[in-house]
C-alpha cells in the first residue's frame, strides 16, 4: 500500500508524465484491485499484453481469465480505450465531409480498434457538416435490405437528405469486393426512393480506407460541392 501511496503523492507533485509506463498501470490498478494483488496483475498483464496500451483492446473476460484481474480492473481499463474513442470522435466530428479525403479520415477515426464489422450511417447537412452519427448494424453489408432500410430509417428519424455509410474490415483491406459494389448500388436505390442521397461508401480496412464513389462513381446520384 504504501507504493501505491508514494505513486500518488508522485502524480499529485509531479504531474502524471512524471510516472513511467509501469508506474501508470499500477497507479491505474490499485483504484480496483485489492493492495496484494496490484503488482501480480500488473505483471500478468506486462507480460502477456505487453502494457496498459494493449490491454485497454483486450477482451474484458481475458483480462480476467488470462491476466488474473478482478472485473472492476477489467471494466475500467475497457473504459479507458472507450473514452478514448469518444475523444477522437468529438475532434473527428469538427471535420466537414466535404471530399472523399476527409471522408476516409473521418471513418478510420471512427473504426480505430473495432475488432467486429460494423455498419455505421452519419448524416451531413447541405455543407457536409456532420450532423449525427450512429451505429446502425453489426456484420457485414451481406443482408443488404436491413443495411437499407436501417439506412432510410436514421435518415428519415432525423429528417436528413444526405448520408454516409461506411463498414470496417477490422482484420482484411479496405479494397471493395463485388459484393459491397452491388450491395452500395440497391442501397443507393432505395434511399433514392425516399428522397435521400448517399453520399458515398467508405469502406476502411487494416491498410486504410477507400471511397466507392471515387472507385465506381457511376453507382451514385450526382451530387455538388463533394469531391472526390
Amino acid at each position: 500500500m504504501k507504493k501505491t501511496l508514494n505513486l500518488r503523492e508522485k502524480l499529485f507533485r509531479d504531474g502524471y508524465d512524471s510516472l513511467d509506463r509501469d508506474e501508470k498501470l499500477r497507479l491505474l490498478l490499485s483504484y480496483s484491485e485489492k493492495a496484494g494483488n496490484i503488482d501480480a496483475v500488473a505483471e500478468r498483464i506486462n507480460e502477456i499484453c505487453g502494457g496498459t496500451a494493449t490491454a485497454v483492446q483486450a477482451d474484458v473476460h481475458f483480462l480476467m481469465n488470462e491476466c488474473g484481474a478482478n472485473v472492476h480492473s477489467a471494466v475500467l481499463l475497457d473504459l479507458i480505450l472507450q473514452l478514448k474513442r469518444r475523444c477522437e470522435k468529438n475532434e473527428a466530428d469538427k471535420i466537414r465531409l466535404n471530399t472523399a479525403e476527409n471522408a476516409k479520415k473521418y471513418f478510420r477515426e471512427f473504426m480505430k480498434g473495432r475488432n467486429r464489422e460494423i455498419f455505421v450511417g452519419v448524416l451531413v447537412n447541405k455543407l457536409y457538416n456532420i450532423k449525427r452519427s450512429e451505429i446502425l448494424g453489426y456484420g457485414s453489408t451481406d443482408d443488404v435490405k436491413a443495411t437499407a432500410r436501417n439506412a432510410v430509417g436514421f435518415a428519415l428519424k432525423n429528417k436528413a437528405k444526405n448520408i454516409f455509410i461506411s463498414h470496417c474490415h477490422p482484420k482484411g483491406s479496405c479494397a471493395p469486393s463485388a459484393a459491397d459494389h452491388e450491395a452500395t448500388r440497391r442501397i443507393v436505390k432505395a434511399l433514392s426512393s425516399a428522397g435521400i442521397v448517399l453520399v458515398d461508401h467508405i469502406i476502411t480496412g487494416v491498410d486504410g480506407a477507400a471511397s466507392l464513389r471515387s472507385i465506381n462513381s457511376e453507382i451514385f446520384e450526382e451530387i455538388e460541392n463533394y469531391i472526390v
